[in-house]
């Protein structure tokens, strides 16, 4: 399609249609702004790449994940569960004949060049959009792939430090719009886009990765991602149809840019120096049942410290809540008893994970307070609900799941005490990362 008859689709009111695309409900369709965003990158991309009417085009999105369980056990051999949502990055391109990218996006004054051929790490990106676009391009290129440039406008709806995946969402992009311009797209090309975006967060911004979060901006609209015979496995779910009765809210607890990153590589490390205590190798902590550690506490509180023991009992706790969420959500009955498994592992967070509370600030302490006033405004609204804190925790968000009729209600109380717009709905896709013109 060329830049003319995109801009013509999109005034034609045919932007709703780009959004089934993306298997969302037509409740969504407001929040994603189809329209207004298309036409920011039309005109950006006419500004900035002298694109003209004749220019072929093509669409892309990649949606931001939420986790609902599985936070911190993939990264020790255990399972997740998870959602795409509704908030994406959305990218308009066009095709090179040369190694060359050039990216535009809402939000970043420069224009970032990167020559793909190119795999060395550059001082000057650290931690821009330019160096996940370099780390993609350099898996593919070593996995033997005819890497191809491209100029790119990209407007993000999702939000920065809420554990959202934001440069998840961009690496699967990036991964996507590369191998959709290859001249055979790959069988199994979920997978080496997977791939590519944990290498490319873990090389080129510094960042702990698992191919869990990947897979989950991928495929929806449930994605249980987990280990079977020392191999990573995927498997997509379709909720019960009691959940179509219920809505997802996320409450930013606004208290500023915290970064939880240190605290959550310090509970990676201390399970870790569990696993070491324990005699196993770090990948197949998980999977080791929480007896193993009861019965050999002792010697772990004195070579890992009782945090380390605490944090074990989580993860290993973790993956069989985990199991028994899968096969509620195979029940058409079973969505109440997965509402009870997300607020035992809310209360197990304070009591093992310990992640509720930040100790770098010692004043942040809005996730504690939302999940606290949450559960008190259920109670008195006489709700069956269920919270969780969003991602690693220590700051930032959390979650909740309840009837859809109460949502603004819960919305509006929750705006009165973390301020106006901290509270949104979040809409479930069925598509990943994908191409959509």
């Amino acid at each position: 399609m060329n830049l003319l008859d995109l801009e013509s689709k999109v005034k034609q009111g045919d932007a709703d249609q780009l959004c089934n695309e993306l298997g969302l409900d037509k409740e969504a369709l407001p929040h994603l702004r189809m329209r207004h965003r298309i036409d920011y990158l039309t005109a950006q991309a006419r500004e900035v790449f002298s694109w003209t009417d004749q220019t072929e085009v093509e669409v892309y999105s990649s949606p931001a994940r939420i986790r609902y369980m599985g936070d911190y056990g993939p990264f020790f051999g255990g399972d997740c569960l998870g959602s795409p949502v509704h908030l994406d990055m959305l990218a308009i391109s066009r095709r090179r004949d040369d190694q060359t990218a050039l990216l535009t996006s809402h939000g970043f004054e420069p224009l970032y060049h990167v020559e793909l051929d190119d795999g060395k790490e550059k001082d000057s990106e650290a931690g821009e959009p330019s160096a996940l676009l370099r780390g993609v391009a350099s898996y593919l290129l070593s996995q033997g792939y005819p890497v191809k440039g491209f100029e790119i406008s990209l407007y993000s709806l999702i939000p920065g430090n809420m554990n959202f995946a934001s440069s998840t969402a961009l690496a699967c992009l990036f991964g996507t719009l590369m191998v959709h311009q290859l001249p055979e797209r790959p069988q199994a090309w979920e997978t080496l886009v997977a791939n590519a975006a944990v290498f490319a967060e873990e090389q080129f911004l510094g960042r702990k990765s698992h191919p869990g979060d990947a897979w989950m901006c991928l495929g929806g609209p449930f994605v249980h991602v987990y280990n079977e015979n020392q191999g990573l496995r995927v498997r997509y779910l379709h909720p019960p149809r009691k959940f179509d009765d219920y809505a997802i809210v996320n409450i930013d607890s606004y208290e500023g840019f915290i970064d939880n990153e240190q605290e959550a590589q310090v509970a990676l490390d201390e399970l870790s120096l569990l696993a070491q205590a324990l005699c196993v190798a770090p990948q197949e902590l998980a999977q080791r049942g929480a007896s193993t550690l009861v019965n050999h506490c002792t010697d772990v509180r004195t070579k890992a410290g009782d945090r380390a023991l605490l944090r074990g009992l989580f993860v290993m706790d973790e993956q069989q809540r985990i199991k028994t969420s899968v096969k509620a959500l195979d029940s058409q009955a079973g969505f109440g008893a997965f509402l009870d498994l997300v607020n035992v592992s809310t209360s197990t967070s304070y009591r093992q994970m310990q992640n509720i509370y930040s100790s770098v600030s010692q004043s942040a302490r809005g996730i504690g307070v939302a999940i606290e006033l949450s559960e008190r405004w259920f109670r008195a609204m006489g709700i069956p609900a269920a919270m969780r804190p969003h991602g690693k925790g220590f700051s930032g968000s959390i979650f909740t799941f309840l009837p859809s009729n109460k949502s603004q209600s819960y919305i509006e109380y929750m705006d009165t005490i973390f301020g106006s717009g901290s509270g949104r709905n979040l809409y479930i896709r069925s598509r990943g990362s994908c191409q959509i013109i």
